[in-house]
């Protein structure tokens, strides 16, 4: 089914959670998935780290904005429960 998706989409966004570093390393696994059957870099993506209010933290702001600077690609901190920057995140990929 994954694979489906990956084939099919316009874009991809890369979520973890800024609470566990093991879920921020997921997202690399997953866009070498991607990398493997599309070329990258002409595929709108951004790196989202969520959870951005919560008061514990593994991955800081900057680890966050390194690692997309590394994969070359955009980067968001997002919080669902305060609705900080998701309408942002959708808004820049309706115009990507």
């Amino acid at each position: 089914m994954r694979l489906r998706h990956i084939d099919s989409a316009d874009a991809f966004i890369l979520a973890y959670s800024v609470e566990s570093h093991e879920s921020m390393m997921s997202t690399l696994q997953i866009l070498s998935e991607i990398a493997k059957r599309r070329t990258v870099h002409q595929i709108a993506r951004v790196l989202v780290g969520c959870k951005s209010d919560s008061h514990y933290r593994e991955v800081s702001l900057e680890e966050g904005s390194d690692l997309s600077a590394q994969l070359q690609c955009s980067f968001a901190e997002t919080s669902a429960l305060s609705d900080f920057n998701v309408y942002e995140l959708y808004y820049t990929f309706l115009f990507y």
